[in-house]
């Protein structure tokens, strides 16, 4: 269905792009956000994509996997975001007055569990369990995505997991 989406941006139906968006925002969204652990950057890179998506339409090879053409769009302009913006927090004095982690909650979460794991997990880990969790991203995909091997992603959610749910049964977060 995204193949035949960019094949019909590739050729001037503009309108694709919203069915193209509709489709993969939540996957881009999260793309996103598991690098600049920022709620509000995340939308803009988002976007940032979809306008990338866009620019370069000519490059995308029609019948090649159009998620990961639209992920690997999403993973760089993150990684460019981030190292951009650690440069420049290094530099900016104002921001020592305003010290936090970084770990920003991606959504209104009722139950507190995403919260938790932004505390609770390490960056890489919290970035495997909301791509697979949120996004629905298989672990092959992760795997391709953050240049690891996928028995490691699979072991690392593992992991993950086990500690979300070690810190959920200690914060009482969980009715047993």
């Amino acid at each position: 269905m995204l193949d035949s989406l960019l094949k019909s941006l590739r050729q001037g139906n503009n309108e694709a792009l919203t069915e193209i968006y509709l489709a993969t925002k939540d996957y881009v969204y999260t793309i996103c956000y598991s690098y600049v652990k920022d709620r509000a950057a995340a939308q803009d890179l988002m976007q940032d994509t979809y306008i990338n998506v866009m620019r370069y339409i000519l490059h995308y090879t029609p019948g090649t996997n159009a998620k990961a053409w639209i992920a690997q769009i999403a993973k760089n302009l993150s990684i460019n975001y981030y190292n951009r913006s650690k440069r420049e927090k290094s530099v900016d004095i104002s921001s020592a007055y305003n010290v936090h982690d970084g770990r920003e909650v991606m959504a209104r979460d009722e139950s507190g569990v995403i919260e938790l794991a932004a505390r609770a997990l390490k960056p890489l880990e919290l970035q495997i369990v909301l791509m697979h969790a949120t996004a629905g991203m298989k672990h092959d995909e992760i795997a391709k995505l953050l240049n690891l091997n996928s028995s490691t992603v699979r072991w690392k959610y593992r992991q993950a997991i086990k500690k979300l749910q070690e810190s959920i049964k200690r914060e009482g977060l969980l009715d047993e």
